[in-house]
């Protein structure tokens, strides 16, 4: 089965600092009118999920949820499971001082 969908960057493809690339609005809301897949990756330190979310709202982008961030170490974690069922992970959490 050919899956098609997009991994998307924030960071300089959806927004610049605190304002929204010409299109990016346009640009989601097309992929979620067809319903393909497009997570958004994401790398920022202390960053939640959810939190991201919240910032795509005021941003002007509605309807996403913490299901459409995806990380490295998620890509990791799915990597290793795909090419050997028996891998374990473990992730390192740092503490807040």
């Amino acid at each position: 089965m050919r899956r098609t969908g997009y991994l998307i960057d924030m960071d300089g493809v959806i927004y610049r600092e605190n304002h929204l690339i010409p299109g990016a609005v346009e640009f989601v809301q097309a992929l979620s009118i067809s319903g393909t897949p497009f997570p958004f990756s994401y790398e920022q330190l202390g960053s939640h999920a959810e939190d991201l979310a919240v910032r795509l709202k005021h941003l002007g982008i509605h309807g996403i949820s913490a299901r459409h961030f995806y990380t490295s170490a998620l890509n990791t974690a799915d990597f290793l499971s795909e090419t050997d069922p028996t891998a374990q992970c473990l992730s390192s959490v740092k503490a807040e001082s």
